[in-house]
Protein backbone atom coordinates (compact mmCIF):
# COMPACT_ATOMS: atom_id res chain seq x y z
CA UNK A 1 0.00 0.00 0.00
CA UNK A 2 3.03 2.37 0.86
CA UNK A 3 4.60 1.73 -2.11
CA UNK A 4 1.75 2.39 -4.37
CA UNK A 5 0.79 5.59 -2.68
CA UNK A 6 5.05 6.61 -3.10
CA UNK A 7 4.85 6.16 -6.78
CA UNK A 8 1.64 8.20 -7.07
CA UNK A 9 3.15 10.76 -5.55
CA UNK A 10 6.66 10.44 -7.75
CA UNK A 11 4.82 10.46 -10.97
CA UNK A 12 4.40 14.18 -11.57
CA UNK A 13 8.40 14.24 -10.30
CA UNK A 14 8.59 11.92 -12.70
CA UNK A 15 7.10 13.40 -15.58
CA UNK A 16 8.46 17.18 -14.32
CA UNK A 17 12.09 15.98 -14.86
CA UNK A 18 11.54 14.48 -18.30
CA UNK A 19 10.11 17.58 -19.65
CA UNK A 20 12.83 19.86 -18.50
CA UNK A 21 15.64 17.07 -19.49
CA UNK A 22 14.13 17.59 -22.89
CA UNK A 23 13.87 21.12 -22.37
CA UNK A 24 17.32 21.84 -21.81
CA UNK A 25 18.79 19.48 -24.32
CA UNK A 26 19.84 16.64 -21.56
CA UNK A 27 18.19 14.11 -23.83
CA UNK A 28 16.96 13.97 -27.66
CA UNK A 29 13.56 15.50 -27.20
CA UNK A 30 12.34 11.45 -28.89
CA UNK A 31 13.54 10.05 -25.92
CA UNK A 32 12.84 12.60 -23.50
CA UNK A 33 9.25 13.08 -24.68
CA UNK A 34 8.33 10.29 -26.85
CA UNK A 35 9.86 7.27 -24.33
CA UNK A 36 10.40 8.79 -21.05
CA UNK A 37 6.66 10.53 -21.53
CA UNK A 38 4.51 9.00 -23.60
CA UNK A 39 5.50 4.90 -23.14
CA UNK A 40 7.29 5.77 -19.79
CA UNK A 41 4.30 7.60 -18.31
CA UNK A 42 1.82 5.05 -19.32
CA UNK A 43 3.44 2.47 -17.98
CA UNK A 44 3.87 4.09 -14.85
CA UNK A 45 0.47 5.31 -14.52
CA UNK A 46 -0.97 1.85 -15.45
CA UNK A 47 1.48 0.09 -12.44
CA UNK A 48 0.13 2.70 -10.05
CA UNK A 49 -3.40 2.41 -10.75
CA UNK A 50 -2.86 -1.67 -10.35
CA UNK A 51 -0.88 -1.49 -7.45
CA UNK A 52 -3.97 1.18 -5.78
CA UNK A 53 -6.77 -1.66 -7.07
CA UNK A 54 -4.59 -4.19 -5.39
CA UNK A 55 -4.33 -2.33 -2.48
CA UNK A 56 -8.29 -1.58 -2.12
CA UNK A 57 -8.78 -5.58 -2.76
CA UNK A 58 -6.84 -6.39 0.29
CA UNK A 59 -8.42 -3.56 2.28
CA UNK A 60 -11.84 -5.41 1.78
CA UNK A 61 -10.25 -8.75 2.60
CA UNK A 62 -8.14 -8.01 5.40
CA UNK A 63 -10.10 -4.49 6.37
CA UNK A 64 -7.86 -2.49 7.55
CA UNK A 65 -9.28 0.83 7.42
CA UNK A 66 -6.29 2.69 8.24
CA UNK A 67 -4.79 1.90 4.27
CA UNK A 68 -8.57 2.97 2.57
CA UNK A 69 -7.10 6.56 2.52
CA UNK A 70 -3.75 5.42 0.71
CA UNK A 71 -5.19 3.09 -1.38
CA UNK A 72 -7.45 5.56 -2.47
CA UNK A 73 -5.00 8.10 -2.76
CA UNK A 74 -2.78 6.33 -4.83
CA UNK A 75 -6.06 6.03 -7.47
CA UNK A 76 -7.31 9.23 -7.62
CA UNK A 77 -3.58 10.86 -7.99
CA UNK A 78 -2.96 9.39 -11.62
CA UNK A 79 -6.41 9.49 -12.46
CA UNK A 80 -6.46 12.59 -12.17
CA UNK A 81 -3.97 13.77 -14.00
CA UNK A 82 -4.44 11.70 -16.68
CA UNK A 83 -8.25 13.28 -16.96
CA UNK A 84 -6.94 17.12 -16.91
CA UNK A 85 -4.36 16.05 -19.21
CA UNK A 86 -7.52 14.87 -21.53
CA UNK A 87 -9.70 17.30 -20.56
CA UNK A 88 -7.36 19.66 -21.53
CA UNK A 89 -6.73 18.10 -25.28
CA UNK A 90 -10.35 16.58 -25.91
CA UNK A 91 -11.62 19.52 -27.12
CA UNK A 92 -14.28 20.13 -29.87
CA UNK A 93 -12.50 22.79 -31.60
CA UNK A 94 -10.43 19.80 -33.04
CA UNK A 95 -7.50 19.89 -30.94
CA UNK A 96 -6.40 16.13 -31.55
CA UNK A 97 -7.06 16.39 -35.50
CA UNK A 98 -3.83 15.24 -35.85
CA UNK A 99 -1.66 18.29 -37.36
CA UNK A 100 0.54 20.57 -36.57
CA UNK A 101 0.59 22.97 -39.87
CA UNK A 102 -2.18 25.66 -39.55
CA UNK A 103 -1.79 28.60 -42.46
CA UNK A 104 -4.47 31.62 -42.81
CA UNK A 105 -4.65 30.50 -46.13
CA UNK A 106 -4.81 26.61 -47.43
CA UNK A 107 -4.73 27.42 -51.27
CA UNK A 108 -1.29 29.60 -51.24
CA UNK A 109 0.38 28.45 -47.84
CA UNK A 110 3.20 31.28 -47.11
CA UNK A 111 6.72 29.61 -47.21
CA UNK A 112 9.79 30.26 -45.13
CA UNK A 113 12.96 31.54 -45.94
CA UNK A 114 16.23 29.50 -45.85
CA UNK A 115 17.76 30.18 -42.52
CA UNK A 116 14.05 28.90 -41.21
CA UNK A 117 14.39 25.65 -42.91
CA UNK A 118 17.97 25.23 -42.47
CA UNK A 119 17.11 25.42 -38.58
CA UNK A 120 14.18 22.90 -38.91
CA UNK A 121 16.37 20.45 -40.71
CA UNK A 122 18.98 20.71 -38.06
CA UNK A 123 16.42 19.10 -35.67
CA UNK A 124 16.62 15.45 -35.49
CA UNK A 125 13.14 14.03 -36.51
CA UNK A 126 11.79 17.48 -37.30
CA UNK A 127 8.81 18.08 -39.13
CA UNK A 128 9.18 19.06 -43.44
CA UNK A 129 7.65 21.81 -44.38
CA UNK A 130 5.43 21.33 -47.44
CA UNK A 131 2.90 22.66 -49.28
CA UNK A 132 0.20 20.67 -49.13
CA UNK A 133 1.37 17.85 -46.47
CA UNK A 134 -0.93 15.05 -45.79
CA UNK A 135 -1.39 12.83 -42.98
CA UNK A 136 0.91 9.86 -41.96
CA UNK A 137 4.76 9.35 -42.42
CA UNK A 138 4.18 7.46 -45.85
CA UNK A 139 2.35 10.63 -47.15
CA UNK A 140 -0.74 8.59 -48.14
CA UNK A 141 -3.21 10.16 -45.72
CA UNK A 142 -5.69 12.09 -46.48
CA UNK A 143 -4.81 16.19 -46.69
CA UNK A 144 -3.72 18.29 -43.52
CA UNK A 145 -5.35 21.26 -45.13
CA UNK A 146 -8.49 19.33 -46.12
CA UNK A 147 -8.76 18.52 -42.24
CA UNK A 148 -7.51 22.17 -41.61
CA UNK A 149 -10.56 23.55 -43.37
CA UNK A 150 -13.08 20.99 -41.64
CA UNK A 151 -12.28 21.39 -37.74
CA UNK A 152 -10.36 24.55 -38.13
CA UNK A 153 -13.08 27.05 -40.52
CA UNK A 154 -12.52 30.21 -38.79
CA UNK A 155 -8.87 30.06 -39.61
CA UNK A 156 -9.00 32.64 -42.39
CA UNK A 157 -6.51 35.75 -43.63
CA UNK A 158 -7.15 38.68 -41.70
CA UNK A 159 -8.19 41.71 -42.66
CA UNK A 160 -7.08 45.52 -41.54
CA UNK A 161 -8.85 48.51 -42.81
CA UNK A 162 -5.73 50.16 -42.92
CA UNK A 163 -2.27 50.97 -45.01
CA UNK A 164 0.07 48.12 -45.28
CA UNK A 165 2.83 49.86 -43.69
CA UNK A 166 0.42 50.81 -40.71
CA UNK A 167 -0.83 47.09 -40.73
CA UNK A 168 2.72 45.49 -41.01
CA UNK A 169 3.67 48.43 -37.26
CA UNK A 170 0.87 46.95 -35.53
CA UNK A 171 1.54 42.79 -36.85
CA UNK A 172 5.26 43.40 -35.79
CA UNK A 173 4.09 45.06 -32.37
CA UNK A 174 1.58 42.09 -31.85
CA UNK A 175 3.79 39.53 -32.17
CA UNK A 176 6.01 40.79 -29.49
CA UNK A 177 2.98 41.87 -27.08
CA UNK A 178 2.47 38.11 -27.14
CA UNK A 179 5.83 36.65 -26.32
CA UNK A 180 7.31 35.66 -29.41
CA UNK A 181 10.40 35.41 -30.91
CA UNK A 182 10.67 37.67 -33.96
CA UNK A 183 13.83 36.59 -35.41
CA UNK A 184 13.31 38.96 -38.91
CA UNK A 185 11.03 41.76 -39.86
CA UNK A 186 11.43 43.72 -43.55
CA UNK A 187 8.64 46.35 -43.57
CA UNK A 188 9.53 46.78 -47.33
CA UNK A 189 8.32 43.33 -47.87
CA UNK A 190 6.07 43.11 -45.05
CA UNK A 191 7.19 39.73 -43.94
CA UNK A 192 8.00 39.24 -40.42
CA UNK A 193 9.05 35.24 -39.10
CA UNK A 194 8.98 34.46 -35.19
CA UNK A 195 9.39 31.64 -32.85
CA UNK A 196 7.90 30.15 -30.05
CA UNK A 197 9.17 27.86 -28.01
CA UNK A 198 6.99 26.05 -25.59
CA UNK A 199 7.01 25.68 -21.49
CA UNK A 200 7.76 22.84 -20.78
CA UNK A 201 9.60 20.71 -23.35
CA UNK A 202 11.10 23.71 -24.88
CA UNK A 203 9.98 22.36 -28.03
CA UNK A 204 10.27 25.30 -30.70
CA UNK A 205 7.17 26.61 -33.70
CA UNK A 206 7.66 28.52 -36.39
CA UNK A 207 5.85 31.33 -37.79
CA UNK A 208 5.35 33.36 -40.79
CA UNK A 209 3.86 36.59 -41.16
CA UNK A 210 2.94 38.30 -44.34
CA UNK A 211 1.25 41.70 -44.66
CA UNK A 212 -0.17 42.69 -48.14
CA UNK A 213 -2.08 45.68 -49.54
CA UNK A 214 -5.68 44.94 -50.48
CA UNK A 215 -8.34 46.90 -51.63
CA UNK A 216 -10.02 48.19 -48.65
CA UNK A 217 -6.63 48.36 -46.48
CA UNK A 218 -4.27 45.35 -45.66
CA UNK A 219 -4.63 41.30 -45.71
CA UNK A 220 -2.39 39.70 -43.25
CA UNK A 221 -1.69 35.96 -43.76
CA UNK A 222 0.10 33.75 -40.79
CA UNK A 223 1.45 30.41 -41.24
CA UNK A 224 2.52 28.10 -37.74
CA UNK A 225 4.39 24.96 -37.99
CA UNK A 226 5.85 22.85 -34.92
CA UNK A 227 9.12 21.74 -35.96
CA UNK A 228 8.68 18.17 -34.01
CA UNK A 229 5.78 15.90 -33.02
CA UNK A 230 2.67 14.75 -35.13
CA UNK A 231 0.06 16.82 -33.30
CA UNK A 232 0.53 20.32 -31.78
CA UNK A 233 -3.40 19.23 -29.53
CA UNK A 234 -4.08 22.93 -31.26
CA UNK A 235 -1.55 25.05 -30.11
CA UNK A 236 -0.58 26.12 -33.82
CA UNK A 237 -4.55 26.94 -34.42
CA UNK A 238 -5.11 28.67 -31.04
CA UNK A 239 -1.61 31.14 -31.95
CA UNK A 240 -3.10 32.51 -35.12
CA UNK A 241 -6.47 32.89 -32.96
CA UNK A 242 -4.76 35.01 -30.51
CA UNK A 243 -2.64 37.18 -32.56
CA UNK A 244 -6.27 37.65 -34.80
CA UNK A 245 -7.82 38.42 -31.81
CA UNK A 246 -5.17 41.04 -30.39
CA UNK A 247 -4.23 42.80 -33.94
CA UNK A 248 -8.52 42.88 -34.29
CA UNK A 249 -8.74 44.72 -31.56
CA UNK A 250 -6.06 46.85 -31.61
Amino acid sequence: MRGALLLALLMPIYFVAAALATRFDLVDWRLGFGVLTLVGGFFLVLVTVLMGLVGLVLCFVVKPRQYWGRALLALAIPIVGVGGVLGATLRPDGALSGIHDIVTDPAAPLTFSARVMEAREAVPGGNPVEVDPRMGRDGRGPSVRDIQRKVFPDIRPIELGKQQSEAFAQALATARSLGWNVEYSDATTGRIEATVRTFWYGFTDDIAIQVMPAKQGARIDLRSVSRVGDADAGANAARIRKFRDAITSG
